[in-house]
């Protein structure tokens, strides 16, 4: 059961114990905890699963089953991964119990803006876009990553994670625009022309290869997310999945040169002040991409009636598109409602207001 709160704990620490918006105190690394985990006796068998999986799609709207193909190539065991924090999630049950979280994790977040310099200098102009539409991005994250978005499940639950811009540069330099750093990408060595990325393969290649290790800010004090308007790969985002690299068989996934989410600009919004990307402007590409940053699958497992190892999340045979009828079916055998309202289905951005129990965990 890939769940968010685990990957804190296990992952994530180094975004814990901080004492301003600014600056984080822990120097833990995710390597760190898997690493003493290494001696935990595995039975991967249980996590095994006949369930098909559907051919990634270059119509894809996320990178993740892309990224994932990727990761297994280069040796991810999937099974070992999904082990390893269900081990961890019966550590904190044990340790703590259910329900709401009883610690709120705070995380500074930079959002690189990608721009042209010679058509998009002037801030509001084409993907330069004005620090109100990143801000009520935070707003909109932090309410769906906080359960206020009107979920109407009775295993919806609050993730424990909240999200303030950064005040300051790595150097220690307050920023002028706390949360953002504005680049043009004419004037980085290196860089493509965003909207000439013609697909999902060359947005990832780009991005994870060239413009990541350019400008990365050090992961384990911020959040980082790339923007940048790759419309024409029909592409709205992807995150890099959590990486744990001291533990045989589950690296190859997150450096310290590719760790955060990427996000195509005109999908930076909120409900209150919507992105141009109709019908995927209201900010919920952020909400699903930094839900598999910290460790969730696709509702779907990414294949026909696949397991995204929350219990709570039911089966469906495929991604939702637009905003079904209340009830539709998940197309599953036994068959029943699908949770199209969850943030981790592809369903529009108007009908998303769920995160679990399972999920948080």
């Amino acid at each position: 059961m890939t769940k968010i709160y685990s990957v804190l704990f296990a992952i994530c620490l180094l975004f814990a114990g901080i004492t301003n918006a600014q600056q984080l105190k822990s120097s833990q690394k995710n390597k760190a905890v898997l690493e003493q985990l290494k001696n935990i006796p595995l039975n991967l068998a249980t996590f095994e699963t006949a369930t098909p999986r559907r051919p990634f799609s270059a119509d894809e709207k996320c990178g993740f089953a892309y990224m994932m193909e990727q990761a297994k190539a280069a040796g991810f065991n999937d099974a070992l991964y999904e082990q390893k924090m269900e081990e961890l999630i019966l550590q904190r049950r044990a340790a703590l119990g259910t329900g709401r979280p009883a610690v709120i994790y705070t995380v500074p977040v930079i959002f690189h803006i990608a721009y042209s310099g010679s058509t998009e200098a002037t801030i509001g102009t084409g993907a330069n876009i004005f620090k109100d539409l990143v801000d009520s991005q935070i707003v909109q994250m932090n309410r769906d990553f906080a359960d206020l978005s009107g979920s109407v499940y009775g295993v919806s639950e609050d993730m424990g994670i909240r999200f303030v811009p950064a005040k300051v540069s790595p150097n220690g330099t307050l920023l002028c625009e706390p949360g953002i750093e504005r680049i043009n990408w004419e004037s980085r060595a290196g860089w493509l022309d965003p909207t000439t990325l013609p697909t999902l393969n060359s947005v990832l290649n780009h991005y994870n290869s060239v413009v990541k290790p350019q400008s990365i800010w050090d992961p384990y004090r911020y959040l980082n997310i790339w923007l940048g308007e790759f419309s024409s790969s029909g592409l709205l985002g992807f995150a890099s999945f959590p990486g744990n690299s001291t533990l045989a068989g589950l690296d190859n996934l997150e450096t310290d040169q590719t760790a955060g989410v990427v996000l195509l600009t005109s999908s930076v919004g909120s409900i209150y002040n919507p992105g141009a990307a109709n019908p995927y402007d209201l900010g919920r590409t952020a909400t699903h991409e930094l839900g598999h940053f910290f460790g969730l699958r696709h509702i779907w497992g990414d294949g026909t009636c696949a397991t995204d190892y929350c219990a709570d999340t039911p089966p469906q045979d495929d991604a939702t598109s637009g905003c079904p009828g209340t009830g539709a079916l998940n197309n599953c055998t036994p068959s029943g409602p699908k949770m199209f309202e969850n943030y981790m289905d592809y369903s529009d951005d108007a009908c998303l207001n769920t995160f679990t129990l399972n999920q948080s965990e």
